[in-house]
């Protein structure tokens, strides 16, 4: 399956422009994170702006696949704590993120995508997966006062293997254009995303949540 993607994506961009089976688009939403300085699953006050963009392969009605680049940004504070000893800890962290995605899509009531016949405008939930790639270079801090100053931890590093597990809902409104709404979480294999494991909470592992909503173009749509 990846490496019928990968084919694909390597088509020459003329080759593309004459194929309604290929979608380009723009993505803007918000990032969030849940780890070791992060008491909620969503804590809405360190929320941020995502954007990016997407290239989508539809291969039939019901399976697409899309590599994609989202940009934006996570942090976490223990001032945001329910938890006295975590605010007293004091530990906060902001992280520039690049996600660069292989994800595949399922619909089971069939996606807007037609090769053939006159258009019609439609509606069709989702499930999304994939693989990323997740870079994210986080630099936590700690009080002046915390003895032995506690970061960098040895084992701290900036890129993650990153698996999505999503829903969205795509609106075909028009021959030659759609619009996703999408949301999911990323589940990194690591507990360094936030930079913090050894003095935080080291037996789990971090995630990140990007949602937003992205304007698609057919590709050689009549």
């Amino acid at each position: 399956m990846i490496r019928h993607l990968v084919f694909t994506l390597c088509l020459s961009l003329p080759t593309l422009l004459f194929c309604q089976d290929y979608e380009i688009g723009v993505f803007t939403g918000a990032s969030n994170y849940q780890g070791d300085l992060a008491d909620e699953v969503i804590q809405f006050a360190e929320t941020h702006i995502a954007f990016g963009v997407i290239l989508r392969y539809n291969q039939d009605p019901n399976w697409s696949f899309n590599t994609h680049v989202y940009l934006g940004r996570i942090s976490g504070n223990d001032a945001n704590s329910g938890d006295p000893g975590r605010r007293a800890r004091g530990y906060s962290f902001s992280a520039p993120l690049t996600e660069i995605g292989l994800n595949a899509e399922w619909s089971p009531f069939k996606s807007p995508f037609k090769r053939w016949g006159a258009f019609r405008p439609t509606l069709s939930p989702f499930l999304f997966t994939g693989m990323n790639l997740t870079l994210s270079s986080a630099n936590p801090t700690a009080p002046a006062n915390t003895v032995p100053y506690p970061f960098p931890e040895a084992g701290s590093k900036d890129y993650f293997i990153s698996i999505p597990l999503g829903v969205g809902l795509k609106y075909k409104f028009a021959s030659n254009f759609s619009a996703n709404f999408e949301i999911g979480y990323r589940y990194a294999f690591s507990d360094y995303l936030d930079g913090v494991s050894i003095h935080g909470n080291p037996k789990n592992n971090d995630l990140y949540v990007i949602g937003g909503f992205s304007l698609n173009f057919t590709l050689g749509a009549d």
